[in-house]
């Protein structure tokens, strides 16, 4: 996988939980809320215009800045500043994830040029995990990832633990090497092997029984069947995009035109192309 540790940061618990206390007393942002289940809370903490409602991604020239929630999370806003190049920083997000999953997809597709995703863990579980790919891996606290977006991947809780990470997106130029992101580097990702999720190998029955959701599948509970189907790849060796071929050959399956049609707008928006502004919702 493409994904990987770039270093680790030594977090202050005492100071990080404050800032959390009030990034999370916050209305969370709801752009994006229609790719997940479960809790998926986003809060803007840096983007071009300050505007804590300003939250659909796209370009914009120069550098962004804080929003006024960014310039209030006075320990999140110091470790940003003292260790990322802010001069190339276009976003800054907290995300909260507990009790549920992303739909796979890629991000960027509605970019001319995609931006550099970097993670940078705060409070996370054994139960959270991210997926690019057929790899699954967990992000342990402090620990700063770029994460390939343009790949399709995806993340989950499957627990009550609210999962926090920074998501921090830069700009850089053609050949830059990832490590540019850093200000301060912390110390070299060669120290740090990821932590790997092994998972078995998903079966022929077990396939089938997939399949045979075709008989079963509705608009009614397409939800349902999608929510079930987009975690399969944190349990089994298989690659998030796997459920847009699942979902597919269900939907015909299902001889339901409005299913399939519905199958087919999602892999489309979420792994193939969408326009600023096209979102789209697996509820």
């Amino acid at each position: 996988m493409e994904s990987r540790i770039l270093g680790k940061i030594d977090l202050d618990e005492t100071a990080l939980r404050h800032d959390l206390d009030r990034i999370l007393a916050t209305r969370p942002d709801s752009t994006y809320a229609g790719y997940c289940f479960g809790t998926w809370n986003v809060y803007l903490l840096w983007n071009e215009s300050g505007d804590i409602t300003d939250a659909t991604l796209h370009e914009f020239e120069g550098p962004g800045r804080f929003t006024t929630l960014g310039t209030q999370a006075h320990y999140v806003a110091s470790i940003i500043g003292r260790h990322f190049c802010t001069e190339r920083m276009k976003w800054a997000r907290a995300f909260l994830l507990r009790n549920g999953n992303l739909v796979p997809h890629r991000d960027y597709l509605e970019f001319k040029k995609p931006l550099t995703r970097v993670h940078l863990a705060l409070s996370t579980h054994e139960s959270s995990m991210h997926s690019e790919g057929e790899e699954v891996f967990q992000m342990r606290n402090g620990e700063v990832w770029y994460l390939a977006a343009e790949k399709v991947h995806s993340a989950a809780t499957l627990t009550d633990f609210a999962r926090i990470v920074i998501c921090m997106e830069f700009d850089l130029d053609a050949g830059q090497q990832l490590e540019t992101v850093f200000r301060n580097p912390p110390p070299a990702s060669t120290v740090f092997a990821p932590k790997i999720v092994e998972r078995t190998p998903l079966t022929t029955q077990e396939l089938d029984a997939i399949y045979n959701l075709g008989s079963l599948i509705n608009e009614r509970n397409f939800s349902d069947i999608l929510r079930l189907l987009s975690k399969v790849h944190f349990y089994k060796r298989v690659a998030g995009a796997d459920l847009f071929h699942w979902l597919t050959e269900i939907a015909q399956r299902s001889g339901n035109a409005c299913v399939i049609e519905r199958a087919a707008l999602l892999k489309k928006n979420c792994i193939e192309s969408r326009e600023l502004n096209e979102h789209i919702s697996v509820h």
